[in-house]
């Protein structure tokens, strides 16, 4: 139980900063908890999303309510709603993120067996640098994002493009170590999409993505039982609780730079590990 319960409160604080979640559960799993099997804990990690999921639908209720409601003009063909753009665009999402990351998760996990095969401990330090890698990646691309943001016009319009390259950059979040609100924020800020739009388009993106992954997962014959429920309520809780303070405060720190100290700090890890 104490391991759903540290999972979870670390799913629950990292899904809304521009940390891999994902990421940063495999490094628990592994040097926590000592699991060297990498897609095992990706599972993991995906399914515990669910709980911050329904911190999503809990905080934007009143954009899934209207989202409903338009899905529901749609199949009734009535008078199209102000949030049929947005709808299109979280269905693209959606489908293009799902297929993508459904082949790179089945290409990593291949990678890591055979990079990793010839010891335990190999394979720690292979997941461990990994993750350092890629979390100065979504860092850099975060901080490029911000200074071409500052010259950008505010637009409101959700086009094609934007809702392929997010379903794009959603679906590689599925490595871990590539944070998913990090990559798609950074595209959307890119875009000249204001802060705040780009937090509330990249959260409500989540939303069916981990819903399909979850179930998904669940029909794969994924393994769930009463611990992970406990990892669930407690991402929930730890979701629900730091999601206002992220939206509130987020203008005001350079995420960007505290990522990449965070990816090189897993590096020295992943170098010292093998060392001692």
């Amino acid at each position: 139980m104490l391991e759903a319960l540290v999972l979870g409160a670390i799913q629950g604080m990292t899904e809304w900063i521009t940390i891999s979640s994902d990421g940063m559960i495999v490094l628990a799993r592994t040097v926590l908890f000592g699991h060297t099997d990498v897609r095992e804990s990706i599972d993991v990690a995906l399914m515990l999303h669910f709980g911050t999921m329904v911190a999503a639908i809990v905080y934007f209720r009143r954009d899934v309510g209207e989202l409903l409601r338009e899905l529901g003009r749609v199949i009734t063909r009535r008078e199209r709603g102000a949030s049929r753009d947005l709808l299109w665009f979280l269905i693209g999402t959606t489908l293009i993120s799902g297929a993508l990351g459904l082949v790179l998760l089945e290409g990593f996990g291949r990678a890591i067996q055979v990079i990793g095969s010839t010891s335990g401990a190999a394979t720690i330090r292979v997941i461990v640098g990994a993750i350092g890698v890629f979390l100065i990646a979504t860092g850099a691309m975060l901080l490029s994002a911000r200074k071409r943001q500052a010259a950008a016009v505010p637009r409101q319009r959700i086009t094609l493009f934007d809702t392929v390259l997010l379903g794009v950059m959603q679906g590689f979040a599925v490595l871990p170590g590539l944070s998913r609100s990090g990559l798609t924020i950074m595209a959307l800020l890119l875009r000249k999409f204001d802060g705040q739009q780009a937090l509330r388009l990249s959260f409500l993106m989540s939303i069916p993505i981990v819903f399909a992954g979850n179930l998904v997962l669940l029909r794969n014959g994924a393994p769930f039982d009463a611990t992970l429920l406990w990892g669930l309520l407690t991402s929930f809780a730890f979701g629900i609780a730091t999601i206002h303070a992220f939206m509130a405060f987020t203008r005001r720190v350079n995420l960007g730079v505290f990522v990449i100290v965070i990816g090189m700090l897993t590096i020295i890890a992943a170098l010292l590990s093998r060392v001692l």
